[in-house]
Order: structure tokens, then sequence, then C-alpha cells
């Protein structure tokens, strides 16, 4: 689904998502086909919802964006160092 039909299909919603086809340029990411996994009203639910769906598929990207936005664009930094 793109972008501009989920903001028509899910006004004013928090969605959790995952892109199921994307590019990047300039270190910034853009979707060009996106999966719906999750709406709601509130951004913590929402939050708490995609940090779930992590722990169950750590393999797989998930993004949080709301729909008052008129496109996405997602900034993609490396990190440097050690993680625990």
């Amino acid at each position: 689904m793109k972008w501009e039909e989920i903001r028509i299909n899910y006004p004013n919603k928090f969605i959790v998502m995952e892109g199921i086809k994307y590019h990047s340029a300039d270190n910034i990411m853009y979707f060009d086909d996106i999966a719906v996994l999750y709406t709601c009203d509130d951004g913590e639910a929402a939050w708490k919802k995609m940090q779930n769906f992590h722990r169950q598929y750590p393999s797989r990207k998930f993004y949080l964006q709301h729909t008052k936005h008129s496109k996405i664009e997602i900034v993609v930094r490396k990190w440097l160092g050690v993680r625990r």
C-alpha cells in the first residue's frame, strides 16, 4: 500500500508498519510499498506494539509513523561502536 492510501484509509492514526519495498538515497529511506500491521489513536500503545513486533521478529524492520505527515522520510544512521 502507498503512504497516500494509508493516510486516506487511516486518518489521524498512529501506524505500525513494515516496509515491503523501499529505497534509500542520501541516507534517507523512502517507502514504495508499506504493510500496515497495527493502527491506533494512542502513540504509547503503538510504540509498545512496535516493540512487541521487534521482539517477535528481530530480523525484520518495523516503523512507527503518524498519518498527519504528508510523506515518510526515515534518516538512516550508521551505528559505530559496540552494542550489548
